[in-house]
């Protein structure tokens, strides 16, 4: 299977997990509030329990249609069987995705040697990153992130005024002032006339899921998102999750180019000195059996970083609860 063929695989397996989704919501038993017009609003799901039930809006009256205030009551709604059928066949065809996903995968060298140690990646968020990263030649780890909408343009919020791409100390030509980083989003296009936004939304909501399932996972990179979340709390900033998602593709970008053969550009910290602040690609194994794996034999060996060095990061990150 060639990376094309694995992209079109994980589309076919998104497009049917959210179909799957629409039809599970409507395949619940729930209560409901009919009235005399036939208008049926959903009371509550039975046996399940949502995460955003405080969120919702009370109905004001169980006796009184909130569609039309004519005289309504609770009843319990089955949803025909037929549904519930098609979502346990729906099902059945996302399992059978995932494991032609893995047989692709697991013969990969990322995975190998790196992705199979990393909390909060499996087979499909491999899949879909092994097809950006083998169908795509990035040159710079900067160019992978703006493929996925995570760098920054600098706008001037005086004059209106863009620069692409942003660069730490760029001024404004206009009015000399120091211009502000900003990520390309729909609001910011209309606000400063950028016109189209240069990369699929939809690539940059795929990266925030896989980074929130390495966040939710616990692992290493999870905690290193809890760090850099008291940082942002403390400064009024909602970017660790970007912060976090580059730093993961900067690790993927480092690992493929060390499995070619390629040169790997200085890290950003290691380039300006900051060698205290550089994150090497991080994994989620047991301190004392990191020399044991393969990411140690094949990269981490060779990727003249100190291993005493590396050991004691992934013990400090695995000792500090997040």
């Amino acid at each position: 299977m060639n990376p094309y063929e694995l992209d079109q695989i994980f589309r076919t397996y998104i497009d049917i997990q959210n179909q799957r989704k629409e039809l599970e919501n409507r395949a619940y038993d729930r209560k409901v509030l009919v009235c005399a017009n036939g208008h049926m609003v959903t009371v509550e799901k039975i046996g399940v329990k949502s995460p955003f039930s405080k969120k919702r809006k009370r109905l004001a009256s169980l006796e009184l249609c909130p569609i039309c205030m004519a005289k309504a009551e609770v009843r319990e709604y089955r949803p025909p069987k037929i549904i519930k059928d098609i979502v346990a066949e729906l099902k059945e065809q996302e399992k059978k995705l995932v494991a032609a996903m893995f047989e692709y995968v697991k013969d990969d060298p990322i995975w190998q040697f790196w992705l199979q140690y990393v909390k909060g990646i499996g087979p499909t968020h491999a899949a879909y990153l092994l097809s950006v990263i083998r169908t795509k030649d990035f040159e710079y780890p900067t160019k992978l992130w703006a493929y996925f909408g995570l760098y920054p343009i600098a706008v001037c919020e005086d004059c209106k005024a863009v620069q692409k791409p942003y660069r730490h100390g760029i001024t404004c030509p206009k009015c000399g002032k120091p211009m502000k980083p900003k990520l390309p989003t729909k609001v910011v296009s209309k606000m400063y006339n950028l016109g189209t936004l240069g990369f699929d939304p939809t690539r940059r909501a795929r990266m925030y899921v896989i980074t929130m399932s390495l966040v939710m996972a616990g692992g290493v990179y999870g905690r290193v998102f809890s760090r850099w979340l008291i940082e942002d709390k403390a400064n009024n900033k909602r970017t660790a999750w970007v912060r976090l998602a580059k730093l993961f593709l900067a690790h993927l970008y480092e690992v493929d180019r060390r499995i070619r053969g390629l040169p790997v550009p200085k890290p950003y910290m290691i380039e300006y000195g900051l060698h205290n602040e550089y994150i090497p690609p991080l994994i989620d194994e047991k301190p004392e059996l990191i020399t044991k794996t393969q990411f140690y034999e094949k990269l981490l060996s060779n990727m003249h970083y100190d291993v005493e060095k590396y050991i004691g990061l992934i013990r400090e990150l695995s000792e500090k609860k997040a």
